[in-house]
């Protein structure tokens, strides 16, 4: 088992987890540039995004959703994908992952799934190198944090 946790990049550590967070800021700067030339070449791609916040949830079960959620595509999309691949080499692996990261963030509407490519090409060279998840699931899920709260707080 602990081999499969190891292929699979979960061996936690502190030092890793703490990896997450300046890959956090990273990761954030890498949307706002993405978002930013889309918005260049698409002047009105302010109405391709599609992803709106509804429910009315505790915060303390959002925060438990946006880390289940982190954690499983980041372990699904990166870990399975590429260590599943690795024989194939570090193209193709990190490919197929950000092209499933894009499948299943199609609905965000083109802006966020577009998004996700330079994140996913990152986030799976990161993994590549390291193969360890922990930085990935915590940037992610900071990411997510801020997203869904400050998307909230925007809308009121």
């Amino acid at each position: 088992m602990s081999d499969r946790i190891r292929r699979l990049g979960l061996q936690f550590s502190w030092r890793a987890a703490a990896a997450g967070i300046p890959l956090f800021v990273i990761y954030l700067l890498v949307y706002w540039v993405t978002a930013t030339l889309v918005f260049l070449v698409v002047p009105d791609a302010r109405g391709l995004r599609s992803i709106a916040f509804t429910a009315h949830v505790p915060i303390w079960l959002m925060l438990v959703i946006l880390i289940v959620n982190a954690a499983f595509e980041e372990l699904v999309a990166t870990g399975l994908v590429i260590a599943s691949l690795t024989e194939k080499g570090a193209a193709v692996a990190i490919t197929a992952s950000t092209l499933l990261r894009f499948a299943y963030h199609l609905y965000q509407g083109p802006l966020g799934a577009v998004s996700v490519i330079p994140l996913g090409l990152l986030l799976g060279a990161l993994f590549w190198r390291a193969r360890n998840l922990w930085p990935l699931i915590v940037a992610h899920t900071l990411a997510d944090v801020v997203v869904v709260f400050v998307v909230s707080a925007y809308r009121g």
